[in-house]
């Protein structure tokens, strides 16, 4: 469910709820807003991009913390059934205990009344040495850059970068405001106030340099989004 629209200049609207989830659309009020923002309508041409511009954006964070927690889990596995095998053979190969150990889990009464295969058995290990290694080769395919859902190391900036060149293709000024210093309390520019009022739309985890948790209120996303102006181009 997308979190209602709230005011980032002037007083403060509704609390946030969760953000929108990918191909979710911008709610009216946030249009609305933009409206106010910039003194006119974004065209429906304009705001189709800058919806799919976010869900990309959306997706592509989401998919890439979800990566890396998969990437972690496998890794954390693999590990844990190294220090197994090494655990196991550590204890066959004690010269009191082992062979008792051995006769244990060989004796057909350990097996239960469903026969499988025990633990000394070359296709119990190649079994488990199998999944051992699609578990590594997972870990390897999630640290891998995805192209289908990731524009690069950098996917805020990009964000913002082509949020920049869909308002440039419909004629608005995409500028910033150089601050001085932290006293500085100019207004910031519509393009900076835009990026605010639509990451006040999104889940709060994705939000970065928001005007209200800073110091200075604008001057930590001000500097963001000049950062990310002078970045290489996005790729289209």
């Amino acid at each position: 469910m997308a979190r209602k629209t709230r005011t980032i200049l002037g007083t403060r609207g509704q609390l946030p709820l969760p953000g929108p989830r990918p191909n979710d659309t911008l709610p009216s009020s946030f249009w609305t807003e933009a409206e106010r923002i910039f003194g006119k309508m974004l065209s429906p041409e304009s705001r189709l991009q800058i919806e799919r511009e976010t869900n990309h954006y959306t997706f592509a964070m989401e998919h890439s913390l979800s990566a890396a927690s998969i990437a972690k889990a496998c890794s954390r596995l693999v590990k844990a059934m190294v220090q197994f095998r090494q655990a196991f053979n550590a204890v066959i190969n004690e010269p009191e205990t082992g062979a008792h150990i051995r006769q244990m889990i060989t004796d057909d009464s350990s097996r239960g009344v469903i026969e499988q295969p025990n633990w000394l058995d070359d296709q119990w290990w190649a079994q488990f040495e199998g999944v051992k290694e699609r578990l590594s080769d997972e870990e390897e395919e999630c640290k891998q850059p995805n192209d289908r859902v990731s524009w690069d190391n950098r996917p805020w900036e990009t964000w913002v970068r082509r949020l920049a060149e869909a308002l440039k293709m419909e004629g608005f000024a995409v500028n910033v405001l150089n601050y001085e210093s932290r006293a500085d309390r100019r207004k910031p520019t519509p393009f900076v106030q835009f990026v605010a009022q639509l990451q006040a739309e999104l889940p709060e985890w994705l939000e970065q340099h928001q005007p209200e948790n800073a110091a200075h209120r604008w001057l930590a996303l001000n500097k963001a989004i000049q950062r990310a102006l002078r970045s290489p181009k996005a790729n289209t």
